[in-house]
């Protein structure tokens, strides 16, 4: 756990910074009324959906990866 201070300060601002810059745009929010949709909303953004869970989506008619059982290198 870090504790309070400078180092913590700099290291969030950092990391949100990166999450803000790097990822914007790339994530699609997954809100209850997604929850409610999941599947139309992948299919209309042509979108993979990254679950650890594929067995729930499998029937969904959309593009599935577990990132959990990618190859390391």
């Amino acid at each position: 756990q870090f504790t309070s201070g400078r180092r913590r300060t700099a290291l969030t601002k950092a990391i949100e910074g990166t999450l803000d810059e790097d990822f914007r745009g790339r994530f699609l929010p997954f809100d209850s009324a997604a929850a409610k949709a999941y599947a139309p909303i992948a299919r209309a953004n042509a979108a993979t959906v990254a679950t650890r869970n594929t067995t729930d989506f499998e029937s969904c008619g959309i593009q599935l990866m577990d990132p959990w059982s990618l190859p390391t290198h």
